[in-house]
């Protein structure tokens, strides 16, 4: 009984971080409930996607149920995301071709834009040119692009998803991103965050049984 209550005192506490935090909202937290049943109260054995969707999401149609889920956990795949990246999210407004005739770059209105990748950090970074400097701004995609495909450039800091990793550690997230996208691996962190609790679960790809 005391093993009970400690169970729902933890579970009620985990529910109440999941609220507070601002990443996990909607579907991913529906889903993290249902997850955080499995993970604490162990109210099923049944460890497919299509029983947390029937649980979270409320859908019948198992086939349809299975999608939804692996739709969720695809998009919550600790990854670097260029769009989110601080100096990516924003494109630039202005043109950087650098002036001949007087120091600092041209500042026109730019036309054109792309995102490049930092060789030094590997990280997405935007380029914009008026209408003036296009052959400038091709160069500088070229030359770009030749250098990603040579050099050997590291993988830019995670800066999105591991939500519900953040709060559910015991399932095997890791094992779980590799069948959700095969071409997964572990990105480099900033602060490696210590895990609290070894992972012991394991989800299993397929519908309800």
């Amino acid at each position: 009984m005391t093993e009970t209550y400690s169970a729902l005192r933890a579970y009620r506490q985990r529910i109440g971080e999941m609220l507070d935090d601002p990443e996990c909202t909607g579907e991913l937290l529906a889903l993290g409930i249902a997850l955080l049943d499995f993970a604490i109260l162990r109210t099923s054995r049944d460890k497919t996607w299509g029983h947390y969707a029937d649980r979270a999401l409320g859908s019948r149609d198992e086939g349809y149920s299975d999608w939804r889920v692996r739709n969720i956990l695809k998009r919550d795949i600790r990854r670097y995301d260029a769009v989110k990246d601080a100096d990516a999210k924003d494109p630039a407004r202005r043109c950087g071709a650098p002036m001949v005739r007087r120091r600092g770059s041209c500042g026109a209105s730019a036309s054109r834009r792309a995102l490049l990748t930092d060789p030094d950090t590997g990280r997405k970074q935007w380029l914009a040119a008026c209408r003036r400097h296009g052959g400038w701004f091709d160069a500088r995609v070229y030359d770009n692009r030749v250098a990603a495909d040579v050099e050997d450039i590291q993988a830019p800091p995670a800066n999105t998803g591991g939500v519900l990793a953040r709060h559910i550690p015991e399932i095997d997230w890791a094992s779980t991103w590799r069948k959700l996208d095969p071409d997964w691996t572990p990105p480099p962190e900033d602060e490696p965050e210590p895990a609290t609790v070894k992972p012991r679960l394991t989800l299993v790809l397929g519908g309800a049984s």
